[in-house]
């Protein structure tokens, strides 16, 4: 599963999990205004997609979520690739977190928060 936690400013948070939430891979990615890298944010998460073997895609439905939406399902990954919005509500609780700095102790609060936006596709 890919998780992403739109933004605009400081991009778009990517985290890749397993199938059970086991943290895989981060990277952000900066599609929207000011920097507008459309191009190369798409062709960063085909190759997720591809090299992480996604099945499905979770995006939070906070700040630039439509605009992350419209990336998203913009893309043709070469397979069918489920696509859902997910409730961001609370997520930066839990990403601020003693809990959430005790399992990712090297991640930062933004990492941990596009952590829980997957977990919570994962397991509603």
């Amino acid at each position: 599963m890919l998780a992403i936690d739109p933004g605009f400013r400081t991009g778009c948070k990517v985290v890749c999990l397993d199938e059970s939430g086991t943290f895989l891979k981060y990277t952000t990615i900066f599609p929207h205004a000011p920097q507008n890298e459309w191009s190369g944010a798409a062709a960063a998460l085909k190759d997720l997609v591809s090299r992480y073997d996604i099945e499905a895609i979770g995006y939070g439905n906070g700040t630039a979520s439509k605009e992350t939406e419209k990336l998203v399902r913009s893309i043709d990954f070469g397979k069918p690739v489920s696509i859902f919005m997910v409730n961001e509500s609370g997520a930066s609780i839990y990403s601020a977190s003693e809990v959430a700095r005790e399992e990712f102790p090297d991640e930062d609060v933004t990492v941990r928060g596009a952590i829980s936006i997957g977990r919570r596709l994962l397991d509603p």
